[in-house]
């Protein structure tokens, strides 16, 4: 379960970003957080565990969520211009109307995402996609 103060925290993405850079070997646990139509612009999410968690219409422009744990996360409709998910494990998630324009997508794993009806444009994926959802 997330925690309440990191929750918080997250929501002030400079203070957050700020806390990252001076906490590189804490890996913020953020599963099931409740976080529909949070602005998560630009926000380090690099590692997270946001398993399970409610991303639904959040702005996550520019976020880095590289290797983040976003198995069975719901990203309906967020907006994940420019997102870094290289290495991303999006097993099961939600992206569904999502839009990953200029999204890297490299060797993220895709099995069972739900894609569907979600903006693609230039995205980068080099691996192998199984099981998506378009």
């Amino acid at each position: 379960m997330a925690d309440k103060k990191l929750i918080r925290m997250l929501k002030k993405v400079k203070n957050w970003n700020k806390w990252r850079l001076e906490n590189p070997d804490i890996l913020p646990d953020l599963c099931w957080a409740k976080l529909k139509s949070s602005n998560l612009c630009e926000a380090n999410l690099s590692k997270a565990n946001l398993s399970r968690a409610n991303l639904s219409r959040a702005n996550l422009i520019c976020a880095n969520l590289r290797q983040a744990n976003l198995k069975e996360t719901n990203l309906y409709k967020a907006y994940l211009f420019g997102a870094d998910l290289k290495g991303a494990d999006l097993s099961g998630a939600n992206l569904k109307k999502a839009y990953l324009i200029e999204a890297d997508l490299k060797d993220a794993v895709l099995d069972n995402t739900n894609f569907e009806g979600a903006v693609l444009k230039n995205d980068k994926i080099n691996n192998d996609i199984k099981n998506i959802m378009i």
